[in-house]
């Protein structure tokens, strides 16, 4: 029984090592999104910035003629799958999540939902 005790006591430390993931890492899908977006239009006035970070948090703002607007900025949790991204934010008080369809080609996000679609470029 001493001999089998000692062999576990061995193995034991080898299997919970063994048995370890990382799970706050982010999958092959999320790796993709970690950086600063930016809205690409020609529309100076008004553009739309967004930051996914590899923690699975970001935010989202506006900036003005390249001024951003601090009261829009807005903090996010998010997550990606294979052609879908959810974002879960609070937005005047009430907390809303949504379920996006996107696309990332030649360094261009395409987040849609619905009939709307908007493009991002990284900065």
């Amino acid at each position: 029984m001493r001999k089998f005790m000692s062999v576990l006591v061995l193995m034991l430390p080898m299997f919970l090592f063994l048995s370890c993931t990382d799970d706050d890492s982010p999958n092959e899908y999320e790796s993709q999104f970690v950086g600063h977006w930016v809205e690409d239009t020609d529309f100076e006035y008004e553009v739309y910035n967004i930051e996914f970070r590899s923690d699975g948090t970001g935010d989202q703002w506006l900036e003005f003629y390249g001024e951003v607007d601090e009261s829009s900025k807005t903090p996010f949790v998010w997550s990606a799958a294979e052609t879908t991204v959810t974002v879960s934010m609070t937005l005047n008080g009430v907390s809303q999540t949504s379920v996006l369809n996107y696309m990332i080609r030649d360094n261009k996000l395409y987040l849609s939902q619905g009939d709307k679609t908007i493009v991002y470029v990284r900065r």
